[in-house]
C-alpha cells in the first residue's frame, strides 16, 4: 500500500489520536482479509495438487491395466490362431481319412473350439475396451456413476 495517509492534526501539535487508532485498525483488518485470501488458496492449491496426485496415479494404473488387457488380448488372438492352425491341419487329415464320420465328428468339435476361442478372444477384447474407456473416464462422469450406483444399491 502507497498510498499518502493524512491525519487530522491537533491544536498543540501531533496528530488525533483517535484518527491513528481507526488507521491502524483498518490497516489490521486489510491485513487480516489478505491473510484469509492467501489460506484460501493455500487450501485450493493443496485440493487441486492432492487431485493431480491421484489423478496421475489412476492414469498409470489405467495404463498398466491397458498393457495388460492388451497382453491378453495378444495371447487370445495367437490361441486362435493355433486353434485355427489345427483345425486345418485335421481338415487335411479328414481328406486323407478313411473313415470320414470320425473325421467329421473331429472336425465339428475342432470348429467348437475354434469357435469358442474366438469367441472368447472376442470377449477379452471387448473387455479391454471397455476397461480402457472406463479408465480413460473423467472423473466426475466416474463419480457420478458411482454415486447412482449407491442410489441404486441403497433402493434395495
Amino acid at each position: 500500500m502507497k498510498e499518502e495517509v493524512l491525519f487530522k492534526k491537533t491544536p498543540f501539535g501531533g496528530f488525533d489520536r483517535q484518527s491513528v487508532i481507526n488507521y491502524i485498525q483498518q490497516l489490521k483488518k486489510t491485513q487480516q482479509e489478505y491473510k484469509n485470501i492467501i489460506s484460501d488458496k493455500d487450501r485450493l492449491v493443496k485440493t487441486l495438487t492432492e487431485e493431480k496426485n491421484e489423478l496421475k496415479e489412476r492414469s498409470e494404473k489405467a495404463e498398466k491395466k491397458i498393457e495388460e488387457l492388451n497382453m491378453k488380448c495378444s495371447e487370445a488372438e495367437e490361441n486362435a490362431k493355433k486353434m485355427r492352425a489345427k483345425y486345418e491341419m485335421l481338415e487335411k487329415q479328414l481328406e486323407e481319412s478313411a473313415d470320414k464320420k470320425a473325421a467329421q465328428e473331429t472336425i465339428e468339435r475342432c470348429d467348437k473350439l475354434v469357435e469358442s476361442a474366438e469367441a472368447a478372444a472376442a470377449k477379452l477384447k471387448k473387455n479391454a475396451q471397455s476397461q480402457i474407456k472406463k479408465a480413460a473416464m473423467p472423473p466426475e462422469k466416474e463419480k457420478r456413476g458411482s454415486l447412482k450406483i449407491r442410489a441404486d444399491l441403497h433402493r434395495y
